[in-house]
């Protein structure tokens, strides 16, 4: 068990790493058919260099309309019943769409995808995600 923690320290310290060194982004919006289906693919995401990774479903964006909450953002979405945000970053922008590139293409043709480069798109997307029950809790997010 020792070890796995310094495995975990040194994963996390790499993470820290990444995420300071990402002056680009890419964001890669993957639509399921369901969360279930896009909970199962996460093992095979999680070989790619990550700095963001985040699912939601058909109920979150339900609720949002409900609320009439960034529902304007909806459209920035694939089609399905589950996603998942899946965001590379890299010192330059060639680096960082390669990085998405290669997600995509790794994918079985099922999943539906969007890739956004454009950093408003992006943050359109996030607010999103970040519209669940929760949202009234104030989580700050960090500066690029």
């Amino acid at each position: 068990m020792v070890g796995h923690r310094v495995d975990v320290r040194t994963r996390h310290r790499d993470h820290r790493v990444a995420l300071a060194l990402a002056s680009h982004r890419v964001l890669v919006v993957l639509g399921y058919d369901s969360i279930y289906e896009a909970a199962d693919h996460v093992p095979e995401l999680l070989r790619f260099d990550l700095i963001g990774l985040e699912g939601f479903d058909a109920r979150l964006v339900e609720q949002m309309r409900h609320a009439n909450l960034n529902v304007e953002n909806l459209r920035l979405l694939p089609e399905g019943e589950g996603w998942i945000l899946a965001e590379v970053g890299a010192e330059s922008a060639a680096q960082a769409e390669l990085m998405a590139d290669e997600l995509v293409q790794s994918l079985p043709s099922n999943v539906r995808t969007v890739t956004l480069l454009d950093e408003a798109d992006q943050d359109r997307v996030w607010r999103v995600r970040e519209s669940g029950p929760w949202r009234d809790r104030h989580i700050p997010r960090a500066k690029r």
